[in-house]
């Protein structure tokens, strides 16, 4: 479902969004990841808000609102969770969204409403690793706390302040995952060499994964053979395909955001070019092979989580029953980062400062959808594993290895 959602949409999730749901909100929220009932560290009572405010900032609009629907729909399931059993220390949750349309600029503007007019202490969302780079200078500025749910870019840990993270896993991560893929496909016959090419967007993103791909292979002592980069928005790639196809790759690494990889498979199979794609976290999304149709059957693309346990099993039936449709990456993440908001908000109370203190602590022992949440000392990010996606018959199902 692509609804749009223009300007500024405040939501008051306890009220606005459970009525325009059709669906009951749970009668409480799971015991291991919903916040303890106490008495706050540092908010009297007698100061509580009547609402805790969060932002979140994505793009709710355009060919990236995919990501920022996700979230939203994910951090809904959230915070009706919470409100559904008292709130963060008796005060409900409220959710106060911002479209950044994908521009560096919304973001900072989106950001410095939020801290100014709302008086938002944190934010999550934010969009790729272009727009964090953008934005997290912010974060000092206004001692708000800040949370991406989709950011990888390995530079964001050392060059953003303290009080900027990220829920997903770094690019450096994610390049030598897709050199086991490569190993794997080489020991089953799709490739009878261990080398390729990759495609990658030309932007923090696109780089930042092609540059971890890069590095591992030589590593390894494999063979990259050629770095073909392509515009972000563009809509046309056929020179980029036929420069890479010209040598007849067995196996072809790509990196982008969903539109450009849907017309990249789109156009690839219009041009005849045969080969078993590799796509990073961003491709499973049910809008790749809507735009892609037959040219993404039988890709192969990295799934940033692991689907297993009581967790996930609760959250994907929950999701498909308050939203008709499977959840995504990145809706998982979000429901993730409400819940560690509001569990640093309980621990520390409703302060930028304080939720940056508390959100380390409280993330040690989280496990949620998306996977635990505990912090790497240093950096920004976390603890990563990946699972393999194949399109099949246009739908997204785990690659069953041997």
């Amino acid at each position: 479902m692509k609804a749009k959602l223009m300007g500024v949409l405040t939501i008051v999730v306890a009220i606005a969004i459970l009525m325009a749901a059709c669906a009951p909100a749970p009668t409480s929220a799971p015991a291991t990841s919903a916040p303890a009932q106490q008495a706050p560290t540092s908010t009297p009572s007698a100061a509580k808000p009547k609402t805790y405010k969060i932002g979140l900032v994505n793009a709710m609009t355009g060919d990236m609102a995919v990501w920022g629907q996700s979230d939203l729909k994910g951090a809904t399931i959230a915070i009706e969770e919470i409100n559904a059993a008292g709130g963060v220390n008796g005060v409900p949750l409220e959710l106060v969204v911002e479209d950044n349309r994908s521009t560096a600029a919304d973001t900072v503007t989106a950001v410095k409403k939020l801290a100014e007019v709302d008086k938002v202490p944190v934010v999550f969302g934010l969009g790729g690793s272009t727009l964090c780079f953008a934005v997290c200078p912010e974060s000092a500025k206004y001692k708000m706390t800040m949370l991406s749910t989709s950011a990888t870019n390995p530079g964001l840990g050392p060059k953003c302040p303290d009080y900027f993270f990220r829920l997903m896993s770094s690019d450096a991560f994610q390049g030598p995952e897709w050199v086991n893929v490569l190993e794997y496909l080489h020991k089953k016959g799709v490739t009878d060499q261990l080398e390729a090419p990759v495609m990658y967007i030309n932007n923090d993103y696109g780089i930042g994964v092609k540059d971890a791909f890069v590095g591992e292979m030589n590593k390894r002592g494999y063979k990259v053979t050629v770095e073909q980069p392509f515009e972000w928005n563009a809509t046309d790639f056929r020179t980029e395909i036929m420069k890479v196809a010209a040598t007849k790759p067995k196996v072809t690494f790509l990196v982008g955001y969903p539109k450009e990889i849907g017309l990249i498979l789109k156009q690839a199979k219009e041009l005849g070019f045969e080969t078993q794609w590799v796509i990073d976290v961003c491709a499973v999304t049910k809008e790749i092979p809507e735009l892609a149709g037959e040219g993404a059957e039988g890709a192969i693309a990295l799934y940033p989580g692991k689907r297993a346990g009581a967790q996930w099993t609760e959250y994907e039936a929950k999701f498909r029953k308050r939203w008709g449709e499977p959840p995504t990456i990145w809706s998982e993440f979000a429901y993730d980062a409400v819940k560690l908001i509001a569990m640093a908000i309980e621990k520390g109370g409703y302060d930028g400062t304080a939720i940056r203190d508390s959100l380390r602590e409280v993330a040690e022992n989280y496990v949620g959808p998306s996977g635990p949440k505990k912090f790497m000392p240093g950096d920004n990010v976390v603890y990563a594993w990946y699972e393999w996606d194949v399109c099949k018959n246009g739908q997204w199902v785990m690659y069953e290895t041997e």
